[in-house]
C-alpha cells in the first residue's frame, strides 16, 4: 500500500465530536453569553432525529456492502458505497455528527458556540475529509472521480 491512501491521523471521528462537544460546554460555561432562544426543543429534537436519519443508515450501508467503517484503515475498503444515504451525501456519518454538535450548541443556546461548529467542520474538511478522499481516488480511481462529481461533500 502506499504512503498516499493510509490516514496519518489517529483520533476516532466520534472522539472528535465530543471534544468539540466539550468546549462548546466549556466555552459556554466560560462566556455565557444571555440570549432568548428563539430555537424550541422541538427543533432541536429534528436536528437530532435528521441526525439519526444519517449516522445509522450510513453505517448500515457500510455493513451491508462488507466494507471497513474505520477511517483509518482504507486499505480495507474493498466497496465504493454510494447507495442509500451516500447519494446524496459523501459524508452522511460526519453530517450527522455535526447535526449532533448543531443540536447540543442550540440546546446551550450560547451564538459564541457557533465559532467552535465552524471549527468542527473545518477540522473535519482539512484533517479527516481531505485524507480519506485522497485514499479513496488512489483505491477507487476514475469512479471516485465520477461520484466526487455527482455527490455533494457534505449536503
Amino acid at each position: 500500500m502506499e504512503k498516499s491512501s493510509k490516514i496519518k491521523l489517529k483520533i476516532p471521528p466520534p472522539v472528535v465530536t465530543l471534544i468539540f462537544g466539550v468546549l462548546m460546554f466549556g466555552l459556554d460555561s466560560l462566556y455565557s453569553v444571555e440570549v432568548v432562544s428563539v430555537v424550541g426543543n422541538g427543533f432541536i429534537a429534528i436536528v437530532l432525529v435528521a441526525a439519526s436519519f444519517l449516522l445509522f443508515p450510513a453505517i448500515v450501508q457500510f455493513f451491508k456492502n462488507k466494507t471497513t467503517v474505520n477511517p483509518f484503515t482504507p486499505e480495507k475498503t474493498n466497496v465504493l458505497v454510494v447507495e442509500g444515504v451516500y447519494r446524496y451525501s459523501r459524508n452522511p456519518m460526519y453530517l450527522g455528527m455535526a447535526f449532533i454538535l448543531l443540536a447540543w450548541g442550540l440546546f446551550l443556546s450560547n451564538p459564541l458556540n457557533l465559532i467552535i461548529f465552524c471549527c468542527f467542520i473545518a477540522y473535519m474538511n482539512y484533517f479527516q475529509i481531505k485524507h480519506e478522499e485522497n485514499a479513496l481516488e488512489h483505491i477507487f480511481g476514475e469512479s471516485f472521480q465520477r461520484y466526487k462529481m455527482k455527490v455533494r461533500r457534505w449536503l
